[in-house]
């Protein structure tokens, strides 16, 4: 069974009022394709909007050959998946980073693990309105 949960978790100063609680969501799969994406672990997780998740990367077993490169977008409204097929050429991570830029509309993926068992420092951007993948993108100052 395929299931979307999302973990909620509100910290007070008092422990006492600290909540958690799982959630899970019906998803329905990508009316294109048909496909839900696969369970994966060490991928990213990004909200994109007050509705929408953005989805990248990771792997599907602890064998380096299952990391991911591709990415979908989850709609917490139409509970529906959609598969990105986007130009240019996503990164294939895992166990990477990345954070969300409303400002410019791209959500920014640092570093991670790469099938050669490789870790990197590589910073590449996904542009969420042109659906366009670049990068490694060329940034100033010294990479962690």
């Amino acid at each position: 069974m395929n299931r979307l949960c999302i973990l909620a978790a509100l910290a007070f100063a008092n422990a006492a009022l600290c909540q958690t609680q799982w959630s899970a969501y019906p998803q329905n799969a990508d009316p294109v394709t048909n496909n839900l994406p696969v369970a994966r672990s060490g991928h990213v997780v990004v909200a994109v909007g007050p509705t929408r998740v953005f989805v990248h990367g990771g792997q599907t077993s602890t064998t380096v050959s299952t990391i991911r490169s591709d990415a979908w977008i989850y709609d917490l409204v139409t509970l529906t998946w959609t598969e990105l097929l986007p130009s240019g050429t996503a990164p294939q991570r895992t166990q990477h980073m990345a954070a969300y830029d409303p400002l410019r509309g791209k959500v920014v993926v640092f570093g991670g693990s790469s099938p050669t068992n490789n870790y990197h420092n590589q910073v590449h951007e996904y542009d969420v309105v042109t659906n366009t993948w670049a990068g490694p993108i060329t940034v100033a100052g010294t990479a962690p």
